[in-house]
């Protein structure tokens, strides 16, 4: 081909790629403008309120009418899916969301000013001569009601920026212009799916009856295919959905709430336990739903997913890689030795090998410490390493439990409730293994299990492949005591000899139990993570093994470099822990390391950092005020509304959280204010106890904080409060330094 014709057949090209996509955006555009004028022109009486009642004047938003829809439909499709042709049946799923609210403060115009959403995904599958269609298309529109009556129509397509723009993955953001305290804003966002051969079912969706805002008006309607079905629970005292059928023979499920209030003191809380709420999946008959076809199935389920629950884990136990016991052999030497071993090697050996094996390697260039938010597959490796114990007569249980922060046992809504645990018992002893994340100790019992009401799984057979009994023993699992689960912080203070007002600290945190989890993933490289996990069973690390891709060096390289890169970003993690704590930046972050990676059974997690901070000390005249209660971090008073609780408090676990501060006073200064800050509020379930005494030119001060169990009745919130408020008053104390 000359130049020539080649130039002319790439202007060609683009001249077709501009006229699809030209031909693509018309399409959306008309789409959009059916949409906008269908939901505009409804006369639904509830999004024509203006305004709302008095007891409500001092909230930051208030929802005057919220609106859910959903609907469904099916046909079929002639597709050459075959060298024969057939047809394939293709599945409609509409949904909209139509919100009108009145803004009340900067807070809720912060809040409401842009609209996110998800415009284009398009997974359809093309294979040969046929394709599968499976395209999700967002459409979105906003209009500002003024307190003076006139009526701002947002036009979409002027404001929206798309923060991704693939041709078959759109995101797109609008922003509100001119909306403003006193302005009502009514926006909707309406989604259509099509999916062609996989009829997997939508949801589950939950509707609670209670938000962060009032809401006047609360109605959700689904409108369904009578080839399709749904499986309904109503949870909390939630009055059960009304059922009918309309003109086109579709089965009609909904609610209308009037008058809800906001949830007050979200802190602690399980909502799904606590706030009424309906909750549904929806689609057409298959092996994910129980519903048959034109049928409404309502619940509970629980024994339903305990049965499917069952045959899933009797699969599972006729797949298990037996690999790992010579893996474990080659470890100890031999079976000889292996046999002399006690259970707990064993046990650590197979929890450690595992979790290694689930975190993975690099290959698929995930770096990120995102992996450490993830949880391992508990059905797949519970099994595994519950068939291992029984070929060295290990006594262990699988357990079947649920999570504090979902639903009970009992209201299960599918198989994905229930989490699988396992509960070794040698010599009485139980030792517990949790799959919930990567960072869970072998043999404790993660917080989001303790005290729940769980089921003994039994095994009824010896053979290779698992029989499991319909019968389940329950019992409830215990929780740990506060002295189990400690985060102790150590701050050295010393003030800058050029500028009183720039302090220095040198702080170590540490953390035991339950209560170092959450800053080991925020802190540690996931490079570091999977290293120690090769560690604790001789294995390399993938950073070693790197090295040894010959036939892959480009690729090896670009791995590292990808590591090389997030490395860089760990300094920026220790930042944000520090600013998380204090509510401001430190000025500088001069070191920061991980002592103990916290990995290892039992061992704590423990970090130090070096940094500066500002705005601690202010100047006043020749002397100095020193916030020193601000090194424990920010709390503030709960007051007002918030001192009333009707919720039952969900706490992450009993714990003791400790403070250590030695501060150097600079020579030439006297310190005043010691003895204010010794402070003690204390009763049955909490304390707040702060000593400080001063020995030569340095102050020591020593704050504990402990809470004596992992759930109190919402009666105990005025108890837990006094604790609470003793902190965040502390928090305020200041010391004066005196010149000399």
């Amino acid at each position: 081909m000359t130049k020539y014709l080649l130039k002319t057949a790439c202007l060609v090209l683009v001249s077709v790629i501009s006229f699809a996509q030209t031909k693509d955006e018309k399409k959306y555009i008309e789409k959009a403008a059916l949409v906008q004028a269908e939901i505009w022109g409804s006369n639904d009486k509830a999004f024509e309120v203006t305004t709302v009642p008095e007891k409500y004047k001092n909230e930051s938003a208030v929802v005057i009418a919220r609106l859910v829809e959903v609907s469904n439909s099916t046909n079929r499709k002639f597709k050459m899916v075959t060298i024969f042709g057939g047809s394939v049946r293709q599945y409609q799923y509409f949904t909209t969301l139509r919100e009108r609210i009145l803004i009340k403060d900067k807070s809720a115009l912060e809040e409401f000013s842009t609209l996110n959403y998800k415009k284009l995904a398009d997974n359809t599958v093309k294979i040969s001569l046929y394709k599968l269609v499976n395209t999700s298309t967002t459409f979105i529109g906003a209009k500002i009601l003024k307190s003076n009556g006139k009526i701002i129509e947002i036009n979409p397509s002027e404001e929206e920026v798309l923060t991704k723009n693939k041709s078959d993955d759109k995101e797109g953001k609008i922003a509100i212009p001119d909306l403003q305290v006193g302005d009502i804003l009514d926006y909707y966002i309406h989604i259509q799916e099509v999916v062609e051969g996989n009829k997997d079912p939508i949801g589950p969706h939950g509707y609670f009856l209670a938000d962060d805002h009032p809401i006047l008006n609360y109605h959700v309607r689904y409108i369904l295919d009578n080839k399709s079905g749904a499986e309904v629970m109503n949870l909390n005292g939630a009055a059960q959905m009304t059922q009918s059928t309309n003109e086109d023979d579709d089965t009609v499920l909904e609610f209308t709430e009037k008058d809800l209030p906001k949830i007050n003191n979200t802190l602690w809380t399980s909502t799904t336990r606590q706030v009424p709420y309906h909750i549904i999946r929806y689609g057409f008959p298959g092996p994910y739903l129980l519903a048959r076809a034109g049928e409404i199935k309502h619940g509970p389920f629980t024994a339903n997913y305990r049965s499917k629950l069952k045959m899933y884990l009797v699969s599972l136990s006729g797949q298990v890689d037996k690999s790992v016991r010579g893996k474990m052999e080659d470890y100890y030497g031999g079976k000889k030795k292996l046999k002399e071993m006690p259970a707990d090697s064993i046990v650590n050996y197979l929890y450690n090998y595992y979790r290694w094996q689930q975190y993975g390697a690099f290959s698929n260039m995930d770096v990120s410490r995102a992996r450490n938010i993830k949880t391992m597959n508990w059905y797949t490796v519970g099994v595994s390493i519950f068939e291992t114990l029984r070929a060295y007569d290990i006594k262990s249980d699988l357990i079947i439990v649920g999570n504090r922060n979902s639903v009970p046992l009992n209201d299960a809504f599918g198989v994905y409730n229930f989490n699988l645990i396992i509960r070794v018992n040698e010599d009485g002893k139980f030792k517990w293994i949790c799959f919930n994340n990567f960072f869970q100790d072998a043999g404790s019992l993660a917080g989001i299990y303790e005290g729940e009401k769980a089921l003994i799984q039994s095994r009824e057979n010896g053979g290779m492949f698992a029989r499991y009994t319909g019968d389940t023993t329950a019992f409830t699992l215990p929780i740990s005591k506060s002295g189990e689960n400690i985060y102790t912080e150590n701050l050295k203070v010393n003030f800058s000899k050029e500028n009183m007002q720039l302090i220095s600290i040198n702080r170590t945190c540490n953390a035991t139990g339950n209560m170092k989890q959450n800053d080991q993933m925020k802190l540690m490289l996931a490079e570091d993570v999977e290293a120690e996990f090769a560690a604790l069973i001789n294995k390399k690390a993938a950073t070693e093994k790197l090295a040894e891709y010959r036939r892959e060096k480009d690729r090896a390289s670009e791995i590292q470099a990808a590591l090389d890169k997030e490395r860089l970003k760990q300094k920026d993690y220790f930042k944000d822990e520090i600013k998380d704590q204090f509510d401001q930046e430190p000025k500088e972050l001069i070191s920061y390391k991980i002592n103990n990676t916290g990995l290892s059974l039992s061992q704590p997690f423990e970090y130090t950092t070096s940094f500066t901070m500002n705005d601690f000390v202010k100047k006043a005249g020749n002397n100095f005020i020193f916030d020193v209660g601000r090194l424990m971090g920010t709390y503030k008073r709960t007051e007002g509304k918030d001192t009333l609780r009707t919720m039952d408090v969900y706490m992450p676990c009993a714990r003791q959280i400790n403070y250590q501060f030695s501060i150097t006073i600079p020579e030439g200064y006297n310190v005043k204010g010691i003895a204010e800050l010794n402070k003690k509020e204390e009763n049955d379930i909490a304390s707040f106890v702060s000593t400080a005494k001063q020995n030569g030119n340095t102050v020591n001060i020593t704050v504990n904080r402990t809470y004596n169990n992992n759930f109190e009745p919402a009666a105990n919130w005025t108890k837990l409060l006094k604790v609470m408020n003793a902190a965040a008053d502390f928090t305020n104390m200041k010391l004066l330094l005196e010149k000399k």
